[in-house]
């Protein structure tokens, strides 16, 4: 069982067929193996490729291998969070997070938070996405209707321009009822 790995003794925790075994059960379980089996790719990559977020205990070398953290973002976009640095400002690797989870472009390097073509993708998968984007993407009507139109709570992070606009509102309304909590508080124009 996998699950044993945690307490077993430390020899069974640094045994790479026993976290082989045990990644495959659980990719969590990555935190109860030994650091040198952290930074094993074949254990690592079994993990992440059952589940994302187990990139978080790999080693930093693992966390900076594209291979890695592309396999642990198909499975869940917002792996990205623990990627390094470097791979968190690769556009490939983050245009797969963002079109696995939209909110992931939280994760993502500054530059990305402002292009107009990652921004687009990330709210049409999600429009929270817009939360986490600058206050002249969140005046950009294209991307401001992407996201109200995927997700009517995005009304939560438009300007208050979008926020006073009664279609904009009225759309955000359709698919989130209490849209009209976020609207603004100046009478709504058409």
């Amino acid at each position: 069982d996998g699950f044993n790995i945690m307490s077993a003794p430390p020899h069974i925790q640094d045994d790479k067929e026993a976290a082989l075994l045990a990644m495959q059960t659980h990719g969590m379980l990555l935190f109860g193996i030994s650091a040198r089996l952290q930074d094993d790719f074949d254990v690592v990559h079994m993990a992440v490729r059952g589940h994302g977020v187990a990139l978080e205990t790999a080693s930093n070398r693992m966390k900076d291998t594209k291979e890695i953290v592309l396999t642990a973002i198909q499975h869940n976009g917002l792996a990205l969070k623990y990627a390094s640095a470097r791979l968190r400002n690769d556009p490939i690797v983050v245009l797969m997070a963002i079109s696995n989870e939209g909110t992931a472009l939280k994760y993502a390097g500054e530059v990305f938070k402002n292009q107009r073509s990652f921004v687009l993708c990330a709210v049409k998968q999600s429009g929270d996405a817009l939360e986490n984007v600058s206050d002249r993407v969140k005046n950009n009507e294209e991307i401001v209707t992407y996201a109200i139109e995927q997700h009517g709570e995005a009304i939560r992070h438009v300007s208050a321009r979008f926020r006073n606009d009664k279609t904009m509102v009225s759309n955000a309304m359709k698919t989130f009822p209490g849209a009209l909590r976020y609207a603004s508080k100046k009478k709504i124009t058409m």
